[in-house]
């Protein structure tokens, strides 16, 4: 029999967001942070089947 997987164990449906080097799970398509000064953001869609996919970078 295979093993059950509960539902809490599976990430939401969003986006993670890290901003050099903290990450934020969010499922509003946009945030505000704080200006940084020269700051490296990545986003990665997030889905309950596969977590989280390659992320999309920038730095500035």
């Amino acid at each position: 029999m295979p093993p059950t997987i509960k539902a809490s164990y599976l990430p939401a449906t969003g986006y993670r967001v890290a901003v050099s080097g903290d990450s934020t799970d969010t499922s509003a398509t946009s945030l505000t942070i704080a200006d940084l000064g020269a700051a490296t953001i990545q986003v990665a869609q997030v889905n309950s089947i596969t977590g989280a996919g390659p992320a999309a970078e920038i730095t500035v």
